[in-house]
């Protein structure tokens, strides 16, 4: 009898997996597959994400220590704890502009965008991260703090403050400030157990031309539905394009100019893509 309750003891200690699995199989995000829990449902790029990139293979695999380990089991992975990263807060869209190209020029590994996640939409509409090389320590990550303040301090004034920070906003908020956080030894056995287990896929960030445009046309339309006055300033013909026009109508007796002749289209062909003069400088 001892032995049999010393055996469910154990179970149950280690049944750390399934209650969580159970929920990713029931969203038909996994299937379990050759002793593994294989991705199914890959959510790689979005036209709904916010955020324009300038990917740098690190080495982080966000979807894994966030989006299960985090999100099902509540656990900060041992990598999140080396994790630092800038954070800059641009106050309006010609101030993200601006930003978009710096972190172009610089060329490191970084993400800039609209601020839609509701643990940090309170700090401000927009924001940029720059990310310190994975487990390179916290003076590494202070070095590259100063690069960026100076680049951004540079572009934007002084009065914009750059950040240090650690991990990400969604993990200080549901377990507290990063400096308060402890990590217990017996997680590395649980990592690697899941670490063995899981296989999702790790894509680079690199988006296609017309995502890329299209993150451009939502930060503008972001932007005017905020309020921000820079919008007129770098999009003159922002109120216009985004529709705020007068309706056009042709009654008899209307000030309406009369209808222009439809064009044609025979023989017309077009150069196969769009022309994106004017907005590569920000692709």
């Amino acid at each position: 009898m001892e032995a049999e309750e010393l055996l469910y003891k154990k179970a149950k200690d280690f049944d750390v997996l399934v209650p969580a699995v159970v929920e990713l199989i029931k969203q038909e995000r996994f299937v379990i597959k050759h002793g593994k829990l294989v991705e199914v449902k890959d959510s790689g790029l979005s036209p709904l994400m916010p955020w324009l990139f300038i990917p740098v293979a690190d080495g982080r695999r966000c979807r894994r220590w966030s989006g299960i380990y985090f999100e099902m089991y509540g656990m900060i992975s041992r990598n999140c704890f080396n994790c630092w990263k800038v954070v800059c807060r641009p106050k309006t869209l010609k101030e993200l502009l601006k930003i978009r190209l710096v972190q172009k020029t610089l060329g490191l590994n970084a993400k800039c965008g609209l601020e839609r996640r509701p643990a940090s939409t309170h700090k401000g509409l927009y924001a940029a991260f720059w990310y310190a090389p994975l487990g390179g320590g916290v003076e590494v990550a202070r070095k590259l703090h100063k690069r960026i303040e100076r680049e951004v301090h540079k572009e934007l004034g002084f009065q914009t403050p750059v950040v240090l920070k650690r991990a990400c906003t969604e993990m200080e908020e549901r377990i507290g400030p990063s400096d308060q956080w402890v990590f217990p030894k017996v997680q590395h056995n649980v990592e690697d157990y899941l670490d063995e287990v899981f296989e999702i896929a790790e894509p680079l960030s690199v988006l296609p031309e017309f995502l890329k445009v299209h993150i451009l046309k939502e930060w503008i339309e972001y932007a005017w539905e905020n309020r921000d006055s820079t919008v007129k300033e770098c999009f003159r013909d922002a109120g216009r394009e985004l529709g705020l026009v007068p309706t056009s109508t042709y009654e008899e007796g209307s000030a309406t100019k009369p209808e222009q002749p439809a064009v044609s289209i025979e023989g017309v062909k077009g150069s196969g893509r769009p022309d994106f003069q004017g907005l590569s400088d920000y692709l």
